[in-house]
């Protein structure tokens, strides 16, 4: 401990911070970065902020659907995230961009159904559709672009 002015004991571990230093120090945490692959870091950001917005939207839902429909949403979400991660550390990506088209497409019908129970008002829904069309427009382009550089089996044969 240490004294202050006052007198007073303070723990010198004690370091308190103003709300502004605290989201101008967040800018500079690290995204999700890779050597390899710039649709990596787009679709990896894409997806963060598409589960950070998501959380607030779950934590709405009815308590017991919080722990069924609102776990499986979050698994899909978590699940996508990962195979992103994965597709841009591994040389052979097709499967996985395929594995992430189809979680995409789970994650869709999940937050679909979420809003024909009346789980997710409609604004909201609108806005997290959007972010998930987008994600898997992405996804396309990522896919189309990994297909369309490296000629397969049958093309060589051809030729």
């Amino acid at each position: 401990m240490r004294k202050t002015r006052n007198n007073t004991h303070q723990p010198v571990f004690d370091v308190s911070f103003h709300d502004h230093e605290i989201e101008k120090s967040s800018d500079h945490m690290p995204a999700l970065t890779t050597p390899h692959d710039g649709h990596f870091l787009e679709i990896g950001q894409k997806c963060e902020e598409m589960i950070k917005d998501a959380y607030i939207i779950l934590k709405q839902f009815p308590r017991v659907e919080r722990h069924v429909l609102g776990a499986e949403i979050r698994q899909s979400m978590w699940s996508l995230l990962r195979l992103i991660t994965r597709a841009g550390r591994r040389f052979h990506k097709k499967t996985t961009l395929e594995d992430m088209a189809i979680e995409i497409d789970m994650l869709r019908s999940q937050v679909r159904v979420a809003r024909q129970l009346g789980y997710i008002a409609t604004d909201k829904y609108r806005n997290w559709a959007i972010k998930n069309d987008e994600i898997g427009r992405k996804i396309g382009a990522w896919l189309r672009h990994e297909s369309g550089n490296k000629p397969s089996i049958h093309k060589q044969d051809a030729q």
